[in-house]
Order: C-alpha cells, then sequence, then structure tokens
C-alpha cells in the first residue's frame, strides 16, 4: 500500500520543485525585475522625447525610385561597359536598347503554393514549390544573377553575359575602351596555308 502512494508524492514534490523554480526565490528579485523594467520604459520614453522621429518634407528615395521608373518606361540608348573579375577598368562597351536583365527576372511567379493530403483527418496542408518556367522547365535556386542578358542595339543579336561586371548608363563614360562591335555577317574561319595548297 506504501507503494501505491509513494509514486503520488513523489510527482506533486517534483511539480512544486518546477513551479518553485519558475518564480524568483530570492528575496526582493522580482522587485529588482520590476524595477529594472520601469528604468528601461522611463529611458525609452525619455529618449523618444528628446530625440523624436523626424517628419521628412523631402522623400528623396521615393522620388528616385519613381525617376528610375519613368527612365525605364522611356526607350532610350543603354551603354553597358563590361570588365572581368579582379580587372579594374572596362574592356569595352556594349551599345544596347535597354539594361540588361537577371535571368531572376520572371513575367511569371518563380513558386506555386500546393496543397497535399495531410493525412486521414482530411486536412490538407499548403506547400511552396518551384513553379515552371515559361519554356516549359523548371530551373535551379542559384545565383541566377550571375546571368544577365540584353539585345545588341545595332545588331539585335542577344548577349548572355556570365562572370563580368557591369557598368550601365544612358550616356557613354570618358574612357577610351573600343565599342564591342558584333559581326552580324557571321563566323569566318582563318584561312590556313594548308587551305591555300602551301606547304
Amino acid at each position: 500500500m506504501r507503494m501505491k502512494w509513494i509514486i503520488p508524492i513523489m510527482m506533486i514534490v517534483a511539480i512544486a520543485a518546477i513551479a518553485c523554480s519558475v518564480e524568483p526565490t530570492t528575496p526582493g528579485l522580482k522587485e529588482q525585475r520590476a524595477s529594472q523594467e520601469q528604468a528601461q520604459v522611463a529611458n525609452q520614453n525619455r529618449a523618444i522625447s528628446d530625440v523624436p522621429i523626424p517628419v521628412p518634407s523631402n522623400f528623396q528615395t521615393r522620388q528616385q525610385v519613381a525617376r528610375w521608373m519613368s527612365a525605364m518606361d522611356e526607350p532610350q540608348v543603354w551603354y553597358i561597359y563590361v570588365y572581368p573579375d579582379g580587372v579594374s577598368s572596362p574592356i569595352g562597351f556594349f551599345v544596347a536598347d535597354a539594361p540588361s536583365t537577371p535571368y531572376c527576372a520572371f513575367l511569371t511567379p518563380p513558386e506555386q503554393i500546393l496543397k497535399f493530403d495531410g493525412g486521414t483527418d482530411g486536412a490538407t496542408n499548403p506547400m511552396s514549390v518551384a513553379a515552371p518556367g515559361l519554356d516549359g522547365v523548371f530551373y535551379g535556386s542559384g545565383n541566377c544573377y550571375d546571368f544577365q542578358y540584353f539585345w545588341d542595339e545595332a545588331s539585335g543579336a542577344m548577349v548572355q553575359v556570365k562572370g563580368f561586371n557591369m557598368i550601365m548608363l544612358t550616356s557613354p563614360l570618358d574612357l577610351d575602351v573600343p565599342a564591342l562591335n558584333i559581326n552580324v555577317t557571321g563566323f569566318v574561319p582563318a584561312v590556313t596555308e594548308e587551305d591555300n595548297g602551301e606547304n
């Protein structure tokens, strides 16, 4: 009979110990914490009073974003200077009809929400998964900003760039670097001595 009472008594003692450990047992500790919290609130109120949040009258960041959107809506020539990693100055520039675009820019959402059966209770669990691209394939989650593309203004050729840094402007820089022209007539192989019948 004693064994039947020992386990319940031990459980009661354990619960009481846990409850006591939650509440501060040191005399005056609760009062100290309350005083510290009051000091925090008092300092915060004084800080807000001494240094209030300013009320802006010139929203420059918003103006820049609006100006950027207006510029993107206006067709114009862009000068795209390219230089490889580790090179301090551009090796040349393309003349494009728009700034370069990263592969991360899509016309449709890159993710879709699917609902899966959660079990016998009939619940469904929504899950975000990769959506297929408009070309019918799925793309990984790598750093797609490394890939950029644009169209050459003179030739209409599509240019894809990877591993190059770029500076894009609507006016050319005052640099002595060549324009990177695209051969629209196609690749012409070099003529060797063997092709000429010479030994």
